[in-house]
């Protein structure tokens, strides 16, 4: 019995430090977004996160434990067989999905969960095509050496000391009993509720809290708990209700009140939604000089909304904030669920009613995420795919660079009837950032995001100014808009600085206006704010508003998986669902958070009637 007991020893040993080898992993690979000043909770995060270690490791112990129990008495051989039989290939997947999931928090901003599970249809776009060739094979070599040390170590270390003799009759019962017990570990507590995310979680910093979770652990949970309708429940339906009206209170339905930009009507409507294009890569908007001069150049000639946020993460949510006024849900993408994409409003719909001339121009692969159907259920007359483009010019990961879409969407925006809508969806800023441009900025890691940033705002630039040249010009409204914003070091994330994305509307359609809106808006209010500036109905957009509205509340709210960031002029709350704590702003302000998680039950309530 000694023997079996030292080898349970020794299985949960290698476990707690396997988990403990992971943690430190991943902050190494988040080593540009630590500081010095979150040392103390570093260090915090292995002792709370050593409660959800202990609980898989129980999990794991469990299986094997029971099995032992039952097939010992009888021959110490096939038990070993058998534990070797569970263990190893555990030990191998949990080893590549760790490597995996380090990776992918980067690009995602969570832990390994169901999110990125949604996208194995495409795994080139959720993982390959984010990395450069180089990368591509450091992360599988990463993945073979990682996975070797710990299958070796579990080998020579725990496999080694299994017993050779068979387990006598009378301990059966025992071996059941501390099988048993590892329900305590499981749980976590002896308390009503089970392990879960809010008892590791501890720190005001997100990452830390990330940084405390168990990654098999959280993969489980997350498969085991799926709800593609997830609902939020705060308050009653009522108080959220009555707490978030006055957020979406407007003027009557009459442009009458708001400032008229638009002088030319009707005229053509062209949005650009730019890869990545964060304030924070924009000069004109408070970011970094000298990456965006086209950009910057063109905000003196139009009117720019520079204090503009981003609905959610990922492109296809920024897409469909941009073209249908809908605010980003959590763990769902709203554009792969069907039956609710089907029935959401879509500028391209509005317009097509109004007999324009509508496309869709996108460099990459059209089926990602769903974003056919989209096209297509939207009013969309035509769209432009990776499969338009010649094979020499599908150079990017993701398809043709800007250069080539844009020389696409010039060609065909200059034969099209009139007046047209068109939206251009670009891909260059993006990772693994290879562009077909001679480096303008050589020294850190990051400065090829740099160059790609620099890249984008050529071709950009390059094709304002051929539209220019066309009689078209002088009757068209552009709208540049990014999808979502990006997490530059030392930047935390989840910082406001990574979610602010400048919105510039520009075109002889303004009539030369040059102006600055400096209000506080979502991404999502793009919809109402032209709508109304073309007299056109905005009461299907539920959740859009005129940011020239002048009783329009300025607000913003950012969702991210599993919680919210609100903005207003005076405050910023981030507030984490699976810690039920704010994590990030003005913890103090309880009206103001009790709002927020109002308009984000608003927000979820709609999804989920679908």
């Amino acid at each position: 019995m000694r023997q079996y007991l030292k080898f349970y020893g020794y299985y949960i040993l290698f476990w707690m430090l396997y988990f403990w080898a992971a943690r430190v992993l991943f902050l190494l690979f988040q080593i540009h977004s630590l500081s010095a000043s979150m040392g103390r909770d570093i260090a915090w995060s292995f002792v709370h996160g050593a409660h959800m270690d202990a609980s898989f490791t129980g999990y794991s112990l469990l299986l094997i434990a029971v099995f032992i129990a039952l097939v010992a008495p009888f021959t110490s051989q096939v038990a070993k067989g058998l534990t070797a039989f569970i263990a190893y290939p555990l030990l191998i997947i949990i080893s590549i999905l760790t490597v995996i999931d380090v990776v992918l928090f980067g690009h995602w901003g969570c832990r390994l969960d169901t999110t990125p599970l949604q996208y194995l249809t495409h795994p080139k776009e959720i993982l390959l095509g984010s990395l450069s060739a180089i990368h591509t094979l450091l992360l599988l070599a990463a993945v073979i050496v990682w996975t070797w040390l710990w299958t070796r170590l579990f080998a020579k270390k725990v496999m080694a000391v299994f017993p050779q003799k068979r387990l006598a009759w009378r301990h059966i019962l025992s071996f059941l009993f501390i099988a048993a017990l590892c329900i305590i570990p499981i749980r976590g507590s002896f308390g009503t509720a089970p392990m879960n995310h809010g008892m590791v979680f501890f720190s005001k910093n997100s990452l830390v809290n990330q940084a405390t979770l168990n990654m098999p652990w959280n993969l489980m949970y997350a498969l085991t708990h799926q709800d593609r309708s997830k609902s939020y429940k705060f308050m009653t339906e009522d108080e959220a209700h009555r707490l978030a009206q006055p957020y979406f209170s407007s003027l009557a339905d009459s442009s009458i009140h708001h400032p008229q930009f638009i002088i030319h009507q009707p005229c053509n409507v062209l949005i650009i939604i730019l890869e990545s294009a964060g304030a924070n890569l924009i000069a004109c908007a408070g970011g970094e000089s000298g990456l965006s001069p086209c950009f910057d150049s063109l905000a003196g000639e139009g009117i720019l909304f520079p204090h503009v946020y981003a609905s959610g993460h990922r492109t296809e949510r920024g897409v469909l904030a941009a073209l249908s006024g809908y605010p980003s849900q959590t763990t769902n993408s709203v554009m792969r669920v069907d039956k609710k994409m089907r029935k959401l409003p879509a500028l391209s719909r509005d317009f097509a009613q109004q007999n324009y001339n509508t496309a869709f121009f996108y460099g990459g692969d059209i089926s990602f995420v769903n974003m056919r159907s989209y096209v297509l259920e939207t009013g969309f007359n035509r769209y432009t795919s990776v499969a338009d483009f010649a094979s020499k010019q599908q150079s990017s990961k993701w398809g043709a660079h800007d250069e080539f879409l844009y020389a696409r969407t010039f060609a065909e925006l200059d034969t099209m009837r009139k007046p047209f809508f068109a939206a251009v969806l670009t891909l260059s800023n993006h990772e693994p950032y290879e562009v077909p441009m001679t480096p303008v900025i050589k020294g850190t890691a990051d400065d090829a995001m740099r160059n790609a940033m620099v890249y984008a705002d050529r071709c950009l630039g390059d094709f304002v100014a051929q539209c220019k040249q066309k009689t078209w010009w002088d009757s068209t409204l552009v709208v540049l808009v990014a999808d979502h914003g990006k997490v530059m070091p030392p930047t935390a994330r989840y910082d406001t600085a990574t979610i602010r994305i400048p919105m510039l509307w520009l075109g002889g359609a303004l009539g030369g206006t040059a102006k600055r809106v400096n209000k506080i808006a979502s991404q999502h209010d793009l919809a109402a704010t032209l709508l109304r500036q073309l007299s056109m109905p905005t009461a299907h957009y539920l959740f859009s508003r005129n940011i020239l509205d002048p009783i329009a509340p300025a607000f913003a709210m950012h969702i991210f998986s599993d919680g919210f960031t609100f903005i207003t002029d005076s405050l910023a709350i981030t507030y984490d669902n699976t810690a039920h704590s704010v994590v990030g702003g003005m913890a103090t302000d309880s009206l103001a958070l009790r709002e927020a998680q109002a308009i984000f039950q608003v927000y979820n309530e709609d999804f989920v009637k679908y």
